[in-house]
């Protein structure tokens, strides 16, 4: 199975497919939360199962997101979209964790372990605390520390091929003059906007339609089950402040806090960045010989960040840097240059400017500080024991025997559903758990900075709404389907006129519908403008003998704009190379065709299937 992915993908290429394979939301740890039975899966990719309820769980947090974002403008059209994205991108995560099994790459536990005794929220008094790890890791609703050790491990993988990848060199020089060209080309574009809302009541819906669209889709017209339920909270207002420290308490957490009035040894430098060797040591010699260094690196750094200012990088601390580049900084004194430093970037002349060394403030300059400090740690460790007494009464006694013997007031909820953003999303999920349907208190929920106990107060059964308390509700999804339909449509009549060469027919369509061209110019390919615009014209074919491209695209499922790019052009900087974090993302727009190609060449031939039934 992984062999197959890695007799898809040869040499940097297979690298690079790795790198663009990581989605921007995490998949790991969601089996806490979920049972193992009635599970069926809803894709396989190379013999292995995505099952439903990882799925389920990704689908109703985003869908939530987009019902508060779409309100009654959410239709099943855009659901459908969403599911459909949402099963790709979890096909994505599972080639990526795929090519990283098969690439060897591994975590030891001892690794795992030392991320985690770095982790600050697992810190008390400046250490590493095994009790406020395990306090955190339950309240936070892992049920072992195993899972989340687990989700460490993954997380490190991915860290460990993201270093690997860009410490690596992947690019050859033809494909960096590709780069090169592509990255400092620019666009003459314009476009028009056609917005579904500008179209809606240009739409007519009769009574007809609307009765047929509710009976045709009952489902979507169900008031889902409710619950309500009654809630006390803890919080550090419940908390007694304090009185202020002694000196000898103050004197004792000042030592305990040396690393927080600590600051770092931090040096100012500039540099000189060439890519040959032999070019470094030429201007080194200059250097050496009296050469101005702020004007050598204005002439020669290829750092076009900083070769305006002198190649002069600021104040910065250890680690800062890529190791070989800090290794020297950190040995360098004040006005010394280093010899050629050779790193990934190419080959650097480094001078240290200004060294502020590392000191610690004294006690009577924190004094007001530490007395905050104290109170501070004071109240959280009064909370958290106080959190531990309300776990346990509320384990054995009804909510307002808790709420009376805690002096907090017992509050209640409105009724909500599953899919509610009325509440946090932990304390929907307690109000729906086994335990609290059940008739016991839920546990105790960290909710921001609040703990929390619910209990069961009533439930409303799923229940079919009639039409008429619908009907405004249908008319306007059925007036947006068809406002979408129509600018599609008109859009691309628009183009094809266009494109034809009808440009007077093109003109009377435009002004008709009250439309207009937005001229932009020329853009770059970083250039911000709204609905993608930007990445739609440089997806567009180069024009020729004079005639412009043109490209009618739905962006973001309201939206439908018609581009029109007239002209390419180098930028007047083009020739003079790019910055490397900008390769990499242009890399990364090839890299996403190549992910693209793999993912379809596996469906082909089976080794990714979707179960869209489950969807």
């Amino acid at each position: 199975m992984l062999g197959a992915i890695k007799n898809k993908s040869k040499g940097w290429v297979a690298y690079l497919i790795v790198g663009l394979l990581s989605v921007p939301f995490a998949l790991f740890g969601i089996q806490s939360y979920l049972g193992a039975s009635n599970n069926p899966a809803v894709a396989k990719v190379y013999g292995e199962e995505i099952d439903y309820s990882s799925y389920a769980v990704l689908l109703e947090s985003n869908r939530r997101q987009n019902q508060i974002e779409f309100g009654s403008n959410y239709t099943d059209e855009i659901d459908n979209i969403l599911k459909q994205k949402l099963i790709d991108l979890m096909v994505t995560q599972k080639l990526f964790e795929m090519m990283i099994d098969s690439l060897g790459l591994v975590t030891v536990e001892q690794e795992v372990i030392e991320s985690i005794w770095a982790d600050t929220k697992f810190h008390e008094k400046g250490a590493y605390s095994q009790d406020l790890y395990e306090k955190r890791l339950r309240l936070e609703g892992y049920e072992s520390t195993g899972i989340y050790f687990d989700e460490q491990s993954k997380q490190l993988r991915s860290d460990q091929l993201t270093r690997n990848l860009t410490q690596s060199a992947l690019i050859t020089s033809v494909q960096s003059d590709q780069l090169n060209a592509l990255a400092s080309q620019e666009r003459e574009v314009a476009y028009i906007a056609f917005n579904t809302a500008d179209f809606v009541n240009k739409i007519a819906i009769d009574g007809v339609q609307v009765s047929e669209y509710y009976n045709n889709n009952l489902a979507n017209f169900v008031s889902s089950p409710q619950v309500k339920v009654n809630y006390i909270e803890l919080s550090r207002k419940d908390v007694a402040v304090p009185g202020d420290a002694d000196e000898e308490t103050l004197l004792s957490l000042y030592d305990d806090e040396q690393q927080r009035f600590s600051v770092d040894e931090t040096r100012k430098a500039q540099h000189i960045l060439v890519q040959t060797e032999e070019e470094a040591s030429s201007i080194l010699d200059q250097i050496n010989a009296g050469a101005d260094f702020f004007d050598m690196a204005k002439e020669h750094s290829i750092d076009y960040s900083t070769n305006n200012v002198g190649g002069d990088l600021g104040y910065f601390e250890r680690e800062r840097m890529v190791p070989e580049f800090d290794k020297i900084v950190f040995e360098l004194n004040t006005g010394e240059t280093s010899g050629v430093v050779k790193t990934q970037f190419g080959y650097h002349i480094i001078r240290v400017n200004d060294i502020i060394e590392a000191n610690v403030r004294s006690f009577a300059d924190v004094r007001g500080e530490l007395q905050e400090i104290y109170i501070e740690k004071a109240i959280t460790n009064e909370l958290y024991s106080l959190q531990t007494e309300l776990a346990s009464l509320a384990y054995e006694e009804p909510i307002d025997i808790v709420a009376d013997q805690f002096g907090l007031k017992l509050q209640s909820s409105e009724f909500f559903s599953v899919t509610s953003s009325a509440y946090d999303a932990a304390f929907i999920k307690a109000a729906y758990s086994d335990i609290v349907l059940g008739g016991d208190n839920s546990d105790v929920l960290e909710i921001g900075t609040k703990f929390v106990v619910l209990s069961l107060a009533d439930q409303q059964p799923e229940s079919q709404k009639a039409l008429d308390e619908v009907y405004g509700e249908v008319e306007a999804t059925l007036k947006t389907i068809e406002a979408k339909v129509v600018i599609a449509d008109l859009a691309k009549e628009i183009s094809d006129e266009l494109s034809s060469g009808n440009h007077s027919s093109a003109d009377s369509l435009i002004s008709d519908n009250d439309l207009e061209w937005k001229n932009e110019g020329w853009i770059g390919r970083r250039t911000e403008m709204p609905f993608g615009v930007a990445v739609a014209a440089y997806k567009m074919p180069t024009p020729t003998d004079s005639k412009a491209s043109y490209i009618a695209q739905n962006m973001d499922g309201v939206t439908t704009v018609l581009v029109k790019v007239s002209g390419v052009r180098l930028a007047e900087n083009g020739e003079a190379g790019w910055p490397l974090v900008q390769s990499f993302e242009i890399m990364n727009e090839w890299s996403a065709s190549l992910i693209k190609s793999l993912r379809e060449s596996a469906k082909e031939s089976g080794d990714i299937r979707i179960f869209s039934e489950f969807l």
